[in-house]
């Protein structure tokens, strides 16, 4: 998948996809948003450069190759919240929930780390992929050398089914930002135990998908005479990295820069996330875990989601973890 940004649209500072040195959801106030008459504000444009494939179901005509960012109605952005370190997959169906946003993170078969995301009203997300899903913004499909069909086994694709999303500020200088990886009909992203993932210096999480997400930006601009640039990586955080000795390589290659300084996720490393047991002992919500040292007994402790389902409250259900 080749996708060129178009630089002739919007504002002159419109992309940080076309400057990676750059500095790098809910309902905005009626006052924000597009009146009635007025034409939408355009952060940009994708093309596709080559064939995208046909229609499917009989239908004629092909899959458009262009597609228009322009601001949304409503925001639909999101940004990290609360990471979660879980000490076993069950626990991930206590957090399963198409409302929230979420990444997960599987370091063996006895740890993963969830991160959870809430609604960001400062950003517009798009998403890209080969999914024609309602949540894929633009599909990009994959296409046999002259458009034909492809004899024999058909080779693995290395267009994701969800392959990244662009989140674009909705206020100027509109700013647009690539991360690797898109939310699913789940609204989850998985990266698998075999997936490239390590732990950032602040202690956060960040990864590469199997396919990645690659992208160029011509030396000396964009013109008639720009050259070919260095090929470089994005990462599911945004961050920047040369490229990795093969497409699917666990090895990481050399962090080049972040597109921004993404929020830190709340953290509560030192408690082990346990499955509740059914029926539940008590109803009581408190707002923190009980103080180290407090008696304990053959409880365990259960996220429970109130009112403000991204905000952790603790159950007595409960064990200290030491």
């Amino acid at each position: 998948m080749v996708l060129e940004g178009n630089p002739d649209v919007g504002s002159p500072r419109t992309s940080d996809l076309q400057h990676p040195g750059s500095q790098g959801s809910c309902i905005l106030s009626s006052g924000e948003d597009v009146q009635p008459g007025e034409e939408p504000i355009k952060y940009g444009e994708l093309i596709v450069l080559g064939y995208n494939g046909c229609l499917s179901s009989g239908d004629k005509g092909r899959r458009r190759s262009r597609l228009a960012l322009n601001r949304r109605p409503h925001a639909n952005g999101v940004k990290p919240d609360v990471m979660h370190h879980i000490s076993t997959p069950l626990v991930s169906k206590a957090l399963s929930n198409r409302g929230q946003h979420s990444i997960s993170y599987t370091l063996s078969r006895s740890h993963s780390v969830i991160v959870e995301y809430t609604h960001d009203s400062d950003t517009d997300m798009f998403q890209i992929g080969r999914s024609t899903e309602n949540m894929i913004d633009f599909v990009v499909t994959d296409t046999s050398p002259g458009g034909g069909v492809a004899e024999g086994p058909s080779p693995q694709s290395t267009i994701s089914r969800y392959a990244c999303r662009i989140l674009c500020d909705r206020r100027p200088p509109y700013i647009a930002r690539i991360y690797a990886a898109g939310f699913d009909a789940s609204s989850n992203i998985f990266l698998g135990e075999r997936a490239a993932k390590w732990r950032t210096p602040d202690g956060l999480m960040d990864g590469l998908t199997t396919n990645g997400v690659l992208v160029m930006h011509p030396a000396g601009g964009f013109s008639e005479d720009s050259a070919p640039g260095v090929w470089r990586e994005i990462s599911v955080c945004g961050n920047v990295y040369t490229l990795r000795d093969s497409r699917s390589a666990q090895q990481r290659g050399k962090l080049v820069g972040g597109l921004h300084p993404p929020p830190s996720p709340r953290s509560h490393p030192s408690w082990d996330l346990q499955i509740c047991p059914s029926p539940c002992p008590s109803q009581e919500v408190v707002s923190s875990p009980p103080a180290r040292g407090s008696p304990t007994g053959s409880r365990c402790r259960l996220l429970h989601r109130g009112d403000q389902a991204t905000v952790p409250k603790y159950h007595p259900c409960w064990r200290s973890m030491g």
